[in-house]
């Protein structure tokens, strides 16, 4: 199960019907953010033009396969990277719904608070929100 990799928070839930809830919870609430549909858009956007404009920029026809092609990987890239920084933001709100739920975990690392007191979370220092 590649979602229990990617997001281990998920883990603590007790049934798989709760881990993909939660986890259409915190992707709808991806989909509210601009910046997700601005790069995505930005990405898909600039290989068109690219991918439309070869025959103007002169290049010729037997070029433009391998330009295609670069073009492809690098969007590819691009998106793989920015998966990185959207996984942050999908395993925060993952991190906000456990703690709605009363499975109380650090919100910036992801720590099982689970009998703390002290109102600091052990592993990175950062005050937590308890419920």
């Amino acid at each position: 199960m590649i979602s229990i990799l990617l997001f281990p928070e998920l883990s603590r839930l007790a049934s798989r019907r709760e881990q993909k809830e939660v986890f259409k919870l915190a992707h709808r609430e991806l989909e509210h953010r601009a910046a997700y549909w601005c790069f995505c858009i930005a990405i898909l956007a600039g290989h068109t033009i690219l991918i439309f404009s070869l025959p103007y920029l002169g290049v010729p026809m037997s070029q433009r396969g391998f330009i295609r092609g670069v073009s492809m990987g690098v969007m590819l890239l691009l998106i793989s990277i920015s998966a990185l920084f959207f996984r942050k933001i999908l395993r925060r709100s993952i991190r906000r719904q456990l703690v709605n739920r009363g499975l109380p975990c650090c919100l910036a690392c992801g720590y099982n608070l689970t009998g703390n007191e002290s109102g600091i979370c052990p592993e990175c220092g950062e005050p937590t929100m308890m419920r």
